[in-house]
């Protein structure tokens, strides 16, 4: 299984380790989110590509929400964690870069601003 992690660190901008891996199609990846700012109450995962839909089956969150691009959780003792799989891109013939954005949501549920960040991930062919 893959790890990503994500770190914000008060006063730093977002940390993304193992951000750019190349995946295998169906490969569980696991999200891990840390955080020394208590302004963080959750956080949001979503992918730009209609096709990547790493979050199918995972149901409706805790907000109502059942789009497959989308995985939010909210941060308990500065610390939240999730997992997707890796979709097929059966009509690629060439790896697919999948882009998505994460961001630290607020109690309101409003975007933290210093904590938006745009990591890659690149899927091989199997």
């Amino acid at each position: 299984m893959a790890d990503i992690h994500v770190i914000y660190a008060r006063g730093s901008k977002p940390i993304v380790k193992n951000e750019a891996e190349f995946f295998s199609s169906g490969e569980p990846v696991f999200w891990c989110f840390h955080s020394d700012d208590d302004q963080i109450d959750s956080v949001e995962l979503k992918f730009d590509d209609p096709r990547a839909t790493f979050f199918t089956g995972k149901g409706r969150d805790p907000w109502g929400n059942e789009d497959p691009l989308v995985f939010r959780a909210r941060m308990k003792n500065g610390r939240a964690d999730f997992y997707g799989h890796v979709p097929a891109y059966p009509n690629e013939t060439r790896p697919v870069l999948a882009k998505y954005t994460v961001r630290g949501l607020d109690a309101k549920g409003d975007p933290v601003e210093w904590t938006v960040v745009d990591p890659v991930i690149f899927t091989s062919k199997p």
